[in-house]
């Protein structure tokens, strides 16, 4: 691969939901090492629902507060509705907690070589110390691409459906 152009390519910014692409990695890893499956079922916790759901006003796929949902179908809310409920539920059923997932997407992120980024939460909500930079997102996106093609696709479907909302 090579750079044709770069402007800013390493200065800092809040990654907002650029974030979601290293939750989406995280989870990849998680099932690409046999800890979970995407027919693993998480629990729609009342912090993913309340911040990340419908009454929070923002992005999210409208899963209901205590539905089990699989992961395939947290990870669609994810890629395609870029939804803040479907994030966390995703980092509370792989690490027990979006803390504890956050430090999993910086240590990911950090292993993969984009040094300059920190991940506080998985939404990518704006919160004291989260960064990253353009040339981080791309060595994350690029990483993740490599890794996981067959999850990856994705990304590239345009509709997904739940709680009969398209």
């Amino acid at each position: 691969r090579t750079v044709l152009y770069t402007q800013l390519a390493d200065e800092a910014f809040e990654p907002a939901s650029m974030a979601k692409t290293l939750t989406a990695a995280v989870v990849f890893a998680a099932i690409a090492n046999g800890t979970v499956s995407l027919d693993t079922p998480f629990t729609i916790s009342e912090d993913a629902w309340r911040r990340g759901g419908g009454p929070s006003g923002r992005a999210a796929m409208f899963a209901e507060l205590g539905s089990d949902v699989a992961i395939a179908d947290l990870l669609r809310g994810l890629t395609i509705i870029a939804g803040n409920d479907a994030a966390i539920a995703l980092s509370e059923g792989v690490a027990g907690s979006e803390r504890a997932f956050a430090e999993r997407m910086t240590d990911l992120a950090t292993e993969l070589g984009a040094s300059n980024s920190r991940f506080t939460n998985a939404t990518g909500q704006p919160e004291p110390g989260m960064r990253t930079t353009v040339r981080d997102m791309v060595v994350i996106t690029t990483a993740l691409i490599d890794a996981h093609p067959d999850l990856y696709a994705m990304f590239g479907e345009d509709q997904f459906s739940w709680n009969n909302i398209t």
